[in-house]
């Protein structure tokens, strides 16, 4: 019962150092212009920020490095151990092992499956990061056009409250400018609630049922074979 204790414990400590430790970033993007941001780190008193553009710089001086080519040495197998090690029998179960993860590889449901798992993996993720948007700024040289952005995003700022916030609209500009500003703020526990939501949320048990089943059955359909002969002719 003692080591019961002793493991709630140290998992409790560990969510606990989770909990202590904190992000903070700031995302800021202009078109045409470049991406910028900023974050911050800090646990137990100790922080470190950080800034990164993607601003164009110009280059600096060029070098031009020589690289040494050495003959390709070739390889020269052992003999007299063919018929001791049955090659054919392993090229062949190679051959059936490589064809089975190529159908497996291209069969739709499975695509459908890890899409299903990205798009929701995305959401966990993307809830854990707490992204909120502060800033919104449009520009077009036409105020027509203008007052029909400023229409759409009031519509869809109705449906989706997260799109709230304060926007600048500019009509003298030479041409369409767009730009936003995303802050956001979470600890260590917000990631590992989106990693333990991930993991539980992947179709372990379909894809490996798929994959069983694939090396089982190996056989290809006409575009299955005739993309894989392409690819691979020698497992065709």
């Amino acid at each position: 019962m003692i080591w019961l204790y002793i493991f709630l414990g140290l998992i409790g400590l560990a969510l606990l150092l989770f909990f202590l430790l904190r992000f903070d970033y700031s995302l800021s993007f202009q078109f045409p212009g470049n991406l910028q941001g900023t974050f911050r780190f800090s646990f137990l008193g100790f922080k470190r920020a950080g800034e990164f553009s993607t601003a164009r710089k110009q280059p600096e001086s060029t070098s031009v490095a020589q690289s040494t080519s050495f003959p390709d040495t070739p390889i020269i197998a052992p003999s007299g151990q063919a018929g001791f090690l049955r090659l054919p029998s392993l090229r062949t179960l190679r051959n059936r092992l490589k064809r089975g993860a190529f159908k497996f590889a291209v069969n739709f449901q499975v695509w459908a499956a890890l899409i299903r798992f990205g798009t929701r993996s995305l959401g966990f993720f993307g809830h854990a990061v707490r992204t909120r948007l502060r800033f919104l700024s449009l520009g077009t040289e036409d105020p027509v056009v203008l007052g029909y952005l400023a229409g759409g995003y009031s519509a869809l700022s109705g449906f989706f409250p997260g799109l709230r916030c304060p926007v600048h609209y500019y009509f003298n500009e030479n041409r369409f400018t767009f730009g936003l500003k995303v802050r956001g703020r979470f600890n260590g526990l917000h990631l590992v609630a989106a990693v333990v939501r991930s993991f539980l949320a992947f179709p372990w048990f379909f894809l490996t049922a798929r994959f069983i089943g694939s090396i089982r059955d190996d056989s290809l359909n006409w575009w299955q074979e005739n993309l894989l002969n392409k690819l691979a002719p020698r497992y065709g």
